[in-house]
């Protein structure tokens, strides 16, 4: 046997040899066993550890998100705030400090709107003024910031079917607004009675005993009609084919807190300079009845299919845009006349709008008390004149301007196309694509439409001037004339 090899065939026949050689495997085996055993017994704490230590590294990068996301909405927040109190033209800059949404207890707010009053048979008419009616005027009110008015809608009771379910279909769900049968037109500036006094609410229950009111919670009517005299009434005009912003009714509702309703003690600033060697006292200002129209409105005009200026671009066209801005008279979308609580309809003086801001510029008529009382007979001075109407000049009117028009006031101005659009959905909340729609129909029909019109030129309460039935006369005209030319290939 060669010294130091233990592993030759000899060697392993050894017994002695043998035994130290299996121990030794023996060992190996064994420690390796016992290894493995440890590590299975290890191997769940460390999943566990591992597990734990993805958790944590979540949680701090979860952490550093959010945290990010929370400066970057800060630092965004005020930036756009700070552009909205700049912003020109923006409804944010109105006096929103007591803009809320006025308590049902003191104010009973009146929407007046007529559609179609004796002119039920005119289809074309009705159904192109339906689609204004929906696209414009219903869009406008129904997105108002308050639900805190009665919107009353009178129709001729006589009106075509499928027009009058399209409208009830349209305004059922809301509980405020009533659609009613009835050719009787009360609106604030030309009737001889109004909410205040309760002709206009009797009238109503009337029409509701005979089935003529065909939407509407009538327990909320009743509460308004019940109430009438003891809140301030406020009574508002628009006409089914315009619409105001968003926030009008709003606006003006906390308007007429401040004034009809004011606080009882009145800071020594709004009071004016007493004379020398004059006794001055104080009272509550306040108001008896008050006049508010809008100043500036937007106009939506029809853009025909036969328009050269849009002729390569006939559908989807949306029509234009123009603004106009009044200081001398009230247009009609948002006129409204509000009264104090006990203050009779019978004191207060009532005006075309055309001729309102004049009229109460030169009679002078008194619509409260200024709070300032001068002398030994302790008479009070009197707002009067330019105190007792408001053009509200920074919430916007919308009218529309076609041949659905009675009046057909400015209908053949032009705008422009496209650079009031965005403050159109933002003020009225109404879609450029529900336009799109409007002038799609409207222009193709516009023939129709006037034809229809120029029949119910004269009807009771509408337009009855020699001027509006030459401009649809031109329309007519012009349309066929237009589709005579592209019809023959000289467009």
């Amino acid at each position: 046997m060669k010294a130091g090899n233990a592993n030759t065939v000899d060697d392993l026949e050894n017994p002695s040899l043998r035994h130290r050689v299996a121990s030794k495997g023996s060992a190996t085996t064994t420690a390796i066993t016992t290894r493995r055993r440890i590590e299975r017994k290890l191997r769940p704490k460390r999943r566990k550890k591992r597990k734990e230590g993805e958790v944590v590294r979540l949680a701090i990068f979860l952490l550093l998100v959010g945290t990010a996301l929370l400066v970057l909405y800060i630092i965004t927040d005020n930036n756009s705030s700070n552009i909205e109190k700049t912003q020109e033209m923006t409804p944010l800059a109105m006096n929103t400090s007591s803009a809320i949404i006025t308590p049902s207890t003191q104010v009973t707010h009146i929407l007046h709107t007529r559609f179609m009053q004796f002119q039920s048979h005119l289809p074309h008419l009705s159904t192109s003024r339906y689609l204004l009616f929906k696209t414009v005027c219903f869009s406008t009110v129904s997105a108002q910031t308050t639900s805190n008015f009665l919107w009353i809608i009178r129709t001729d009771p006589n009106l075509d079917d499928v027009v009058k379910q399209q409208m009830v279909d349209l305004l059922k769900p809301y509980p405020n607004f009533y659609l009613v049968g009835s050719n009787q037109n009360f609106m604030a500036e030309e009737s001889s009675g109004g909410w205040r006094g309760g002709i206009i609410g009797h009238d109503l229950l009337e029409l509701e005993a005979q089935g003529l009111i065909y939407t509407g919670d009538m327990s909320l009517l009743h509460h308004a009609v019940k109430n009438e005299l003891n809140r301030i009434v406020l009574e508002t005009r628009l006409d089914a084919d315009d619409g105001f912003h968003q926030s009008y009714m709003e606006y003006i509702q906390s308007r007429a807190l401040e004034l009809f309703l004011p606080s009882s003690s009145s800071s020594s600033n709004d009071l004016s300079e007493k004379e020398e060697g004059e006794e001055q006292l104080t009272t509550t200002p306040q108001r008896k009845w008050m006049y508010w129209c809008v100043q500036t409105n937007f106009e939506w005009h029809l853009s025909s299919h036969n328009d050269k200026s849009h002729q390569h671009q006939h559908h989807h066209h949306p029509g234009t845009i123009r603004i106009d801005t009044h200081s001398k008279y009230c247009v009609t979308p948002g006129l409204t006349i509000g009264y104090a609580p006990y203050t009779n309809i019978e004191n207060v003086p009532s005006y075309s709008h055309d001729v309102l801001i004049k009229e109460l510029l030169k009679r002078n008529h008194n619509c409260g008390s200024s709070g300032v009382v001068f002398g030994d007979n302790n008479s009070a001075s009197k707002y009067s004149g330019g105190d007792c109407y408001e053009l509200v000049s920074q919430i916007f009117a919308l009218r529309s301007r076609s041949a659905t028009s009675a009046g057909m006031m400015d209908v053949d101005e032009k705008g422009t196309s496209t650079e009031y659009w965005s403050k159109i959905t933002k003020y009225f909340s109404i879609r450029k694509s529900s336009f799109q729609e409007a002038n799609d129909f409207m222009s193709q029909h516009v023939v129709q439409i006037a034809q229809d019109n120029m029949k119910g030129q004269c009807t009771i309460g509408h337009s009855c001037k020699v001027s509006s039935k030459e401009k649809l006369q031109r329309f007519v005209d012009v349309e066929l004339e237009q589709s005579q030319l592209v019809n023959i290939g000289f467009d």
